[in-house]
C-alpha cells in the first residue's frame, strides 16, 4: 500500500487467517512485511502539517487517521506474533518497554485477536471499511454496535437507517469496529499479578454505561461478585497482553455468561474503591513497595 488514509479495502477478523489491504493476505504465505509509511506508528507527525492545513474538518481527519492507525499497527503485530518479519520494528517506536503497553488500548484489533488465539469468549467482530461487508455482517447477527477501532466514542446501536447507500458509504471514509450485541451489564474486573483485586459492576440508563458518561449523565458503580470462569478469564487476558496489572472489561449476559470486550491497561480505579468498596489502590501500592518483588517484575 502506498497511500492512506484512503479508499483502499480494508478487513479484519479476530479469528481470520489473513487480512485485506487492498489485496487479501493470508498469513501463511507472508514471509515478510516492509512498512514504508513510517507515520503509521507515530501519533501525529511533522509531515502531516501541509495536508491537514488543507482540511476545513481538522478534528475528522485526525480521527480519520487514528482509526486507521490502530488497524494497521495491530496488522502489523499480528504478523510478528505469526513469525512474520516486519519492518520496521513496531517496538522500536516506543521510548520504553511499559510504553508499548500504553499502545493497547488504542490497538483493538490486536487485542481481539490475542484473545481469541487464547480461547477466550469475545463476541463476534469486524473491522472493516466496506459497505457492502457491514451490510453482510448485520444480517447474520440479531443486533450490531459500532464503534471505533481504536478509542474515543461510545458504542451505538446499528439501525436500519444506517444501512441505506448515503450512510453506509461513509464506513469507506475509515475502518470501523462493527460487533455482535452482547445484552447485559458492564463489568470491570481489575487484575494484578495474576490474581482479580477488584470487581465492579456499571449502573447505567444506556445500555453501555459509557453513553451515559458521554452524555453527561451519572453513573452508579457497586462491587460485584465474579463467577470463577470471568476470574480466569480476566488472568488469562492480562497473560496474553503481557501486563501486570489491568482492567477486564465484559458484558454479563442474563443468564450468566459473559464476554470479553478489552482490557486497559491503566485503568482508573478511583471510583472502584470510593464507590464501589474495592481496595484496588492499596493492592497496587501493597505491590510495588513490596521488598521481595524483583525490579521490573
Amino acid at each position: 500500500m502506498t497511500d492512506w488514509p484512503g479508499g483502499t479495502p480494508l478487513r479484519f477478523r479476530p479469528h481470520g487467517d489473513g487480512f485485506t489491504l487492498d489485496s487479501t493476505f493470508d498469513y501463511d504465505s507472508i514471509e515478510s512485511v516492509y512498512v514504508h509509511v513510517q507515520a503509521l506508528f507515530r501519533p501525529y507527525d511533522p509531515l502531516d502539517h501541509e495536508d491537514l492545513d488543507d482540511r476545513d474538518d481538522i478534528y475528522s481527519a485526525l480521527d480519520q487517521r487514528k482509526e486507521y492507525r490502530s488497524l494497521f499497527a495491530s496488522v502489523c503485530q499480528v504478523c510478528e506474533s505469526e513469525g512474520i518479519a516486519v519492518l520496521p520494528e513496531e517496538q522500536n517506536y516506543a521510548l520504553l518497554p511499559e510504553e508499548q503497553n500504553y499502545a493497547l488500548q488504542e490497538r483493538k484489533p490486536w487485542q481481539l485477536r490475542l484473545f481469541e488465539q487464547q480461547d477466550l469468549p469475545i463476541p463476534d467482530t469486524l473491522f472493516k471499511n466496506d459497505p457492502d461487508e457491514v451490510r453482510a455482517f448485520y444480517d447474520d447477527h440479531d443486533e450490531v454496535i459500532y464503534k471505533p477501532t481504536s478509542r474515543g466514542a461510545p458504542p451505538t446501536v446499528v439501525e436500519e437507517e444506517d444501512l441505506s447507500p448515503g450512510r453506509r458509504s461513509k464506513v469507506e471514509t475509515a475502518p470501523v469496529q462493527f460487533q455482535e450485541f452482547v445484552p447485559g451489564n458492564d463489568l470491570r474486573v481489575y487484575v494484578l499479578d495474576g490474581e482479580v483485586v477488584g470487581a465492579m459492576r456499571y449502573e447505567s440508563e444506556a445500555f453501555s454505561f459509557k453513553i451515559d458518561q458521554h452524555e453527561n449523565r451519572s453513573v452508579d458503580v457497586t462491587a460485584a461478585t465474579i463467577s470463577g470462569e470471568v476470574r480466569e478469564t480476566a488472568v488469562q487476558a492480562a497473560e496474553a497482553l503481557g501486563l501486570t496489572f489491568g482492567a477486564a472489561d465484559f458484558r454479563l449476559t442474563p443468564d450468566g455468561d459473559h464476554r470479553l470486550l478489552e482490557l486497559n491497561p491503566a485503568p482508573a480505579n478511583a471510583g472502584a474503591d470510593e464507590f464501589a468498596g474495592q481496595n484496588v489502590a492499596t493492592a497496587v501500592a501493597d505491590y510495588l513497595t513490596d521488598p521481595d518483588r524483583s525490579p521490573g517484575g
